[in-house]
């Protein structure tokens, strides 16, 4: 009778002891999917920037083409305002 009482015992002993053992592998489980949204939310945070980035080089090449083609047409526009025309 005492060896199954001091098995029992021993039983409850290594089973308390495996409890914390089991909560602490659950714990890092959760953390990888805090991680994976943190991790995703930086990517889409980089996308963002990039995307602003992006339209900011456009709108300067829209400008930039838009100043072009004023100058050109008032170089243009004194070309041919300057050329005498003849009537035959």
């Amino acid at each position: 009778m005492k060896k199954l009482l001091i098995l029992l015992v021993v039983s409850i002993v290594s089973l308390s002891s495996l409890a914390p053992a089991h909560a602490a592998r659950r714990k890092p489980k959760a953390k990888p999917k805090a991680t994976q949204l943190e991790n995703k939310v930086d990517a889409l945070a980089k996308n963002q920037q990039r995307i602003i980035a992006q339209q900011d080089r456009q709108a300067s090449a829209i400008e930039s083409l838009q100043q072009q083609h004023q100058a050109n047409a008032a170089v243009s526009k004194g070309k041919f305002e300057s050329i005498p025309y003849s009537y035959p």
